[in-house]
């Protein structure tokens, strides 16, 4: 009755908008169907529902009474088998970012060539997912990050209106991969190490005054603000000595109190199964690992990298090769709880681990460069 009378009263073409996520209201097959029938002026329906049923009863009621009543997917993630299955076309907040694609999506199943068309959905599959989880703030996130540059939400939406450190990171990934956001480098080092023969006269050390040395050590940082960074502080010192003592302690997990490892429980550095590095190296979680997939980035690209910067260091000349068996290496290692890309956690525990190890044995920074550094602490205001 309510779309009747609007219907009636009104001489412009009328969509009925199906959206029960937010109506908490279906529109029964049958009414759409009187609608479609009754009143010419309402020409179609956009159905923002991820209900193929739904869509498919609509399809084979409503299309054989009134073919030209037109009905469009407005649910992201079902566009292909909504195409495939007959509607007219689609209006999708993803098509702000991917229209595109969607074009061309649309284009192969008019073609006949459906499993091209379900390959190149696929393609782009999880922006959709995340686009339809987040909504508008996540369409405006995507558009910021293509260099389009648009406002937050607006009220209602502002309130709450942002995306989540690991989605935000998920979905600029995705984008990154399909060459809609150009690819962020990973920031090389600042200068390439010198060879061994040249480095230790340059810094004024030696290999043997790395191994009287008890106790040095490091701290490496890289990645940015993103929560793929990483976040190196080691200890580096002979068996003998207090590194030696506290390596032998944590790898044993030797504590007054055992509860407090559990969520930090350490583990060699590792370049592959049975391939633990020289000098032995151990790492040690600084978050509380709260799950397996927290877990899995430790024990994954998070030792890999360590492992990797490690025996770089000793072929570089970093870490004396002749002292290797004599010497180990306590290294605690961050690793956010929303990191998604296990290829950055490598690549950035990688270098900041070497940043760590080559300020250790060069006792860096030095007074001179702390009293003049204007320095910016990159989590000061972003947890």
């Amino acid at each position: 009755l309510h779309y009747s009378k609007i219907a009636d009263k009104v001489d412009m073409p009328i969509m009925l908008y199906q959206l029960p996520a937010l109506t908490d209201v279906v529109l029964p097959r049958m009414v759409v169907e009187d609608l479609a029938v009754e009143h010419e002026n309402i020409v179609g329906m956009k159905c923002s529902w991820g209900n193929m049923a739904y869509l498919m009863e609509i399809l084979e009621r409503v299309k054989p009474v009134a073919p030209n009543f037109k009905i469009l997917c407005g649910w992201d993630e079902i566009v292909f088998p909504a195409l495939a299955a007959g509607v007219d076309g689609c209006i999708l907040a993803s098509a702000n970012i991917i229209g595109d694609h969607w074009v061309k999506i649309k284009k192969l199943v008019d073609s006949g060539k459906l499993f091209e068309a379900r390959k190149a959905e696929m393609e782009i599959h999880k922006i959709t997912r995340i686009i339809v989880k987040t909504g508008a703030a996540g369409t405006k996130e995507a558009l910021n990050m293509m260099g389009i540059k648009v406002r937050k939400p607006r009220l209602p939406l502002e309130i709450g209106g942002s995306i989540s450190h690991e989605l935000r990171s998920e979905l600029r990934l995705e984008l990154e991969r399909i060459g809609k956001v150009k690819i962020e480098p990973i920031v090389a080092l600042p200068e390439e190490p010198a060879k061994i023969e040249e480095r230790f006269g340059q810094v004024d050390v030696t290999a043997e005054t790395i191994l009287q040395n008890k106790l040095l050590v490091g701290e490496g940082f890289f990645g940015g603000d993103r929560p793929e960074m990483a976040h190196i502080d080691l200890l580096i010192g002979p068996k003998d000595g207090p590194v030696g003592e506290a390596f032998a302690k944590a790898l044993a997990m030797v504590k007054d109190d055992p509860s407090k490892i559990e969520g930090h429980e350490p583990l060699l550095a590792l370049l592959e199964t049975n391939e633990a590095v020289k000098p032995e190296t151990i790492l040690i979680p600084k978050v509380f690992i709260r799950n397996l997939r927290q877990a899995s980035m430790v024990f994954g690209p998070v030792q890999a990298g360590v492992a990797k910067a490690v025996i770089q260091c000793v072929k570089d000349g970093f870490l004396p090769e002749k002292y290797v068996n004599d010497l180990v290496i306590i290294a605690s290692v961050f690793v956010h709880p929303h990191a998604v890309s296990r290829n950055r956690v490598y690549v950035n525990n990688r270098k900041a681990t070497v940043m760590a190890i080559r300020k250790a044995v060069e006792n860096k920074p030095d007074l001179d460069f702390l009293f003049e550094s204007p320095a910016r602490h990159p989590l000061k205001n972003e947890p």
